[in-house]
C-alpha cells in the first residue's frame, strides 16, 4: 500500500522554481500528525493511549492532506509561496 505523503514539508530550492526541489527530512503528512499529535497531548484531559494518539493524529494529518490537495486542484494545481 502507498500512502500519498504530500511531498517534502519543507522543501529547498536552488533556482526559486519548483522544479528545482530538494527534499530533505520530514514529509508534509508528518509534519501535519506531528502538529496534531502537539494539540492532543496539550489537552490536560487526554487520556489516549501513545497508539491511539498517532492513529488520530494520523487520521487527521490525511484529512489536511485532503484538504490540501482539493485546494491546490481548486487552484489550478499551483505551488503558492507566500512570505
Amino acid at each position: 500500500m502507498t500512502i500519498e505523503t504530500g511531498g517534502p514539508a519543507f522543501p529547498v530550492t536552488s533556482d526559486g522554481t519548483e522544479s528545482a526541489q530538494f527534499a530533505f527530512g520530514l514529509s508534509r503528512r508528518d509534519w501535519f500528525a506531528g502538529m496534531a499529535m502537539q494539540g492532543l497531548w496539550s489537552n490536560p484531559s487526554c487520556d489516549y493511549s501513545h497508539e491511539e494518539a498517532a492513529e488520530t493524529a494520523y487520521k487527521q494529518a490525511d484529512a489536511m492532506l485532503a484538504e490540501w490537495r482539493r485546494e491546490r486542484e481548486l487552484d489550478g494545481g499551483s505551488e503558492r509561496w507566500v512570505m
